[in-house]
């Protein structure tokens, strides 16, 4: 069963995307049936719009009925590079957040641009739920500010990392948790100087993997719901914008070859591009 501050959220979403009878476990849209069901073509009468504000108004109910003695975790939201990896840690998706951090070790602090493993949720239920709510790779993008434009990376390495439906609900997952606290800034006692991520102006949800975790999809109409719905979810007296995107490496990226070099990692994050969906 569904605990913390997402709880019930993957019954909605399965209703949503009318994938409730896949599989025998919930989520049922992490079955990778679900994706073959949605891609290529729009899923009649979708919309965004109730998704975000259903899933939404299920946190706040969640967030009322939490243990109110509880207060979340002053490390959500913190922009901070975690080189260290566990050496019995075999995950290639792992080893490769690390070598994109590791690759401006050299720089100081207030000069990186990336940073991995940033939680999202961590003690807005209770002190143990949702501490692995955490995206990827959060990237600060050139702005006027080092905060006004930001990447929340959902990073996948292989087809073992699920699939674009999986991969696009959990950073969603993420935006919406974002939503949230920015709106409850004040009752969450967060502070401007040890989350400076929820001061952007923009902020691109985006999921990124290889070429070949696209093969045989198309989910241009998925892009375009997603972003069309936060666009109007997000009102603009808020005074920022979120979008959502597939991304892909370049087609010569190499995951190992990456992990060895940093120079190499670092060109092909300069190469990263939109998804060209095959016809």
């Amino acid at each position: 069963m569904q605990k913390g501050i997402l709880k019930d959220v993957n019954e909605i979403i399965d209703k949503k995307l009318r994938v409730w009878s896949i599989g025998k476990t919930s989520p049922h849209y992490r079955h990778r049936k679900a994706c073959d069901q949605l891609h290529r073509f729009p899923l009649p009468n979708f919309s965004a719009d109730d998704l975000l504000t259903e899933v939404y108004a299920q946190i706040e109910t969640n967030w009322e009925k939490r243990l109110r003695n509880k207060s979340p975790s002053p490390e959500n939201w913190r922009f901070e590079p975690h080189e260290y990896i566990a050496e019995q840690n075999k995950s290639l998706e792992i080893q490769l957040q690390r070598a994109i951090i590791k690759s401006e070790r050299n720089m100081p602090l207030d000069a990186r641009k990336w940073a991995n493993h940033v939680p999202t949720a961590s003690g807005l239920w209770d002190h143990r739920c949702d501490k692995h709510r955490a995206i990827d790779l959060v990237h600060l993008c050139q702005g006027q500010n080092r905060y006004d434009i930001i990447e929340f990376i959902e990073l996948k390495v292989d087809t073992d990392g699920g699939h674009p439906v999986y991969a696009a609900i959990e950073v969603l997952l993420y935006g919406i948790l974002y939503i949230f606290s920015r709106r409850h800034l004040e009752v969450l006692e967060y502070k401007p100087t040890e989350q400076p991520l929820l001061q952007a102006k923009v902020v691109h949800l985006v999921v990124l993997a290889p070429c070949e975790y696209y093969d045989g999809y198309q989910f241009e109409w998925l892009e375009r719901e997603i972003t069309n719905g936060l666009r109007r979810f997000i009102q603009e007296s808020e005074g920022y914008k979120i979008d959502f995107k597939f991304h892909e490496f370049p087609k010569d990226f190499s995951i190992g070859e990456s992990i060895r070099d940093g120079a190499f990692i670092k060109e092909a994050l300069i190469e990263v591009a939109p998804v060209g969906w095959a016809v």
